[in-house]
């Protein structure tokens, strides 16, 4: 082996040496500055976040979510199940489904194809229209009192106040629905 071609080849060793630690030298500056880089969360929006989102925006925590955040996804969810048709049954029933925490997916799939296949058998549609709003953060609780209109074809056979109550757990950023109930009158008549 000439001179030159050993001294081109320990010219080489030493340019790869180089850029090796140079890369292990930015690979520990990153790491140091992901260890000092407060926690980063995930948090999914309500469909309804953009033309009803709050002006000051949301603060949301790794421990509890923001008030109105809260209530945003609880209209959204009772907008899904409590305004249906026929024909959108089964696409927003599945939407809400994805919502739904897995403790509780099972019942709750099972009480809403029941309902729906009641309502779908009357062709049956409803609106709910709601007019008040009240949310818990200590129980992760939401009231939501409005008017439900039930409709066979066009014609309204029943118009009614009604008060929802949705449950909610709060795990890592997301919201899980744990319960949905509708209050008895005697019990709504208290909510708000």
């Amino acid at each position: 082996m000439s001179n030159e071609t050993a001294a081109a080849r320990l010219g080489l060793r030493a340019y790869i040496l180089r850029i090796l630690a140079l890369s292990l030298c930015a690979n520990v500056i990153m790491a140091g500055a992901m260890c000092i880089q407060p926690e980063t969360v995930t948090v999914i929006l309500p469909p309804t976040a953009a033309s009803n989102g709050s002006p000051s925006g949301w603060r949301i925590t790794s421990n509890t979510p923001d008030p109105e955040y809260l209530e945003q996804w609880s209209i959204s969810m009772l907008s899904l199940i409590a305004t249906i048709s026929p024909a959108s049954m089964k696409g927003q029933a599945e939407r809400f489904l994805e919502r739904v925490a897995p403790e509780v997916f099972a019942e709750m799939q099972k009480r809403l194809l029941k309902e729906m296949d009641s309502l779908r058998a009357d062709q049956a549609g409803q609106a709910f229209y709601p007019t008040r709003i009240r949310s818990d953060l200590q129980t992760l609780k939401v009231l939501v009192e409005g008017e439900r209109r039930t409709f066979i074809g066009s014609t309204t056979t029943s118009v009614g106040s009604v008060v929802y109550e949705l449950a909610w757990r709060y795990t890592a950023g997301r919201l899980y629905l744990l319960a949905l109930r509708e209050l008895p009158p005697a019990e709504a008549a208290t909510a708000f």
